[in-house]
């Protein structure tokens, strides 16, 4: 089964968008990146940052718009370039005074030239959902819609030591895919929201 005969095509996602992934248990969000621009266009040059295996309630926000940030994230002014800075910098003259940057397990900051994949097992055919090629840095966010109070220490954590054999194939279907794709249109060699 060769890559293009089990996905649709990648979207490009640029600046200045949201989007909302619905997920049920059983499909996974991929990230996946490389640090070498040159040698990308080869797979071995790519790799799984981190993954979520997801459950039903699951959503992901992926966005690089300051007016779609979850009303709980804060960037940290030093994360912050271009039209985002000067949001920052109203922050800052009206009072806002900035901790470290906000982590954890449910929050991925992409960079251009970074790939997002999302996966289900639920269709051993056509196991890639979407595919997101990103031409702009973007904070990918991942919520429960009936969170609980142990629900981002433990946000879409493996359920097993070892993933089994559906799992491992949709996982490695969305890598597949992603890094067929080649050489990354943009590239940014740092993370940066707004850039």
């Amino acid at each position: 089964m060769t890559p293009s005969s089990i996905t649709p095509t990648a979207r490009t996602f640029g600046s200045n968008e949201t989007l909302r992934w619905s997920c049920r248990a059983g499909e996974f969000v991929i990230w996946v990146a490389t640090d070498s621009f040159l040698t990308s266009n080869r797979p071995s040059a790519w790799t799984i940052r981190h993954f979520w295996q997801m459950r039903d309630g699951d959503f992901v926000t992926i966005t690089n718009r300051w007016a779609d940030l979850p009303v709980w994230f804060e960037l940290h002014p030093s994360e912050v370039a271009d039209a985002a800075a000067f949001e920052m910098m109203k922050r800052l003259s009206a009072g806002y005074r900035p901790k470290a940057p906000m982590d954890g397990p449910n929050i991925w900051r992409a960079k251009a030239g970074d790939r997002l994949a999302w996966v289900t097992t639920r269709d051993t055919r056509q196991p890639v959902r979407e595919i997101l090629d990103l031409a702009a840095c973007v904070v990918a966010i991942g919520e429960n819609a009936t969170p609980s109070s142990d629900g981002i220490i433990g946000f879409a954590a493996p359920t097993r030591s070892e993933l089994p054999p559906p799992e491992a194939a949709a996982m490695r279907a969305g890598f597949d895919v992603t890094a067929a794709l080649g050489v990354p249109r943009v590239f940014a060699r740092e993370w940066r929201f707004g850039a």
